[in-house]
């Protein structure tokens, strides 16, 4: 209210119509319109689901090992590629200069020598670009991996037609919104 320069009182006033409508949702004490909830919460949902997902392909020692043959990677990269291989949800984060691109390439290196499809996306074109020059591999749009078609305002990979990977990697998450993060992880 503050922000917008709305007084609080005609918020207040407004909000028991706007539940009765059910133009808005109050969960924990925050405010959301019907959509956003419902994405925010399946987001959620599958997140937890993706990270209770446990997996260890064979080979994936053998692998791990190819892939970081000769890589100057440290202790927590190496833990960090391994994780990639035994995980159905991992975030990789840290500040400039501490080894993110180093360690997405020996990532996409160990899947790679797996066989598992990987494919690489982020969330504008100028990400997506940057991930394709430092892995060597192609990365697209979150939008153009999903498919998006604007003559029919939807994406093509949806629910019954998965992206055919077994490892997506996505730079630059953060900038997801809600709407875009529930397709990508559907």
């Amino acid at each position: 209210c503050t922000q917008l320069r709305v007084p609080t009182d005609a918020v207040e006033a407004a909000l028991p119509t706007l539940f009765l409508r059910g133009l808005v949702i109050e969960d924990e004490g925050d405010l959301y319109v019907p959509p956003l909830h419902r994405a925010e919460r399946r987001v959620a949902n599958l997140l937890a689901t993706l990270a209770r997902t446990r997996k260890l392909p064979a080979g994936a020692d053998a692998a791990v090992a190819a892939a970081l043959d000769g890589s100057p990677l440290s202790e927590t990269q190496r833990t960090a590629v391994g994780a990639s291989l035994t995980t159905g949800l991992m975030v990789l984060t840290g500040g400039p200069g501490t080894g993110k691109t180093t360690t997405i390439k020996a990532v996409v290196a160990a899947h790679r020598a797996l066989g598992r499809r990987v494919v690489l996306c982020a969330p504008t074109g100028r990400a997506a670009k940057r991930m394709t020059e430092a892995t060597g591999h192609e990365a697209k749009t979150v939008h153009r991996t999903l498919e998006w078609n604007p003559a029919l305002a939807r994406f093509q990979k949806y629910d019954d037609d998965p992206i055919d990977a077994e490892l997506i990697l996505v730079d630059e998450a953060s900038m997801l919104d809600v709407r875009l993060a529930e397709r990508l992880f559907l």
